[in-house]
């Protein structure tokens, strides 16, 4: 198991186009006693035919990570895990009794959207955006509207829609300099406004000056 990691903390890593036959096409844990933060987890195969694995990752708890991309014959991008601030798009499962997004997993302030199938099931999810909420089991705030995803600099996948900015679930790391998670995947202050955004980039504030002649 764990095509890309296994067992091992990973901080602003790229952890691309790695197969597994077992789980975790991208990363695999024993357990979610790991902390990943600032990852893109993108491309990954997981080849597992008879249960779900996360072709992204199973196991650990990822924090403003990117999980696009990644394919499954059974399971979702995201297994078994804890997502705070993640991102994840683009995924893919040929089951379709899994999810391509997320499966078993406890959510805060995560974007779940534009993945095959488009379901999610969670045990519960705070503050985070869906497809659809038909299988959350639990949780509040959260939504079902389209991200609107944008492209910044060249970097993707910030938020577009006014609903997901400045509406995530406020955490004194989040503004500890100190603490990794303070920063989203780009690196950017994890607050830019009143409250983190939901996904793994946080929109830049932009200044504003007036010229009076």
């Amino acid at each position: 198991g764990g095509g890309g990691t296994y067992n091992a903390q990973c901080i602003g890593c790229v952890i691309s186009n790695n197969v597994s036959g077992y789980r975790g096409g991208g990363m695999m844990f024993d357990d979610n006693n790991y902390d990943n933060y600032n990852n893109i987890v993108v491309g990954n195969d997981l080849k597992l035919v008879n249960n779900g694995g996360g072709s992204g990752a199973y196991r650990g708890r990822h924090y403003n990570s990117l999980f696009v991309g990644n394919k499954a014959a059974v399971g979702a991008a995201l297994d078994c895990s804890l997502a705070v601030n993640c991102t994840v798009t683009g995924n893919t499962t040929e089951s379709t009794i899994y999810r391509g997004g997320i499966d078993s997993a406890v959510c805060i302030n995560t974007i779940s959207w534009g993945n095959t199938p488009a379901k999610d099931k969670l045990p519960s999810a705070t503050n985070c955006c869906f497809k659809t909420l038909a299988e959350i089991g639990g949780g509040t705030g959260n939504i079902t509207i389209d991200p609107k995803f944008r492209t910044v600099d060249g970097l993707p996948y910030y938020p577009g829609a006014a609903k997901c900015r400045n509406s995530g679930l406020k955490f004194d790391w989040m503004e500890d300099p100190a603490d990794p998670r303070s920063k989203d995947v780009y690196g950017n202050a994890r607050i830019q406004g009143s409250a983190p955004d939901m996904g793994a980039a946080e929109c830049v504030s932009l200044g504003l000056m007036l010229l009076f002649r």
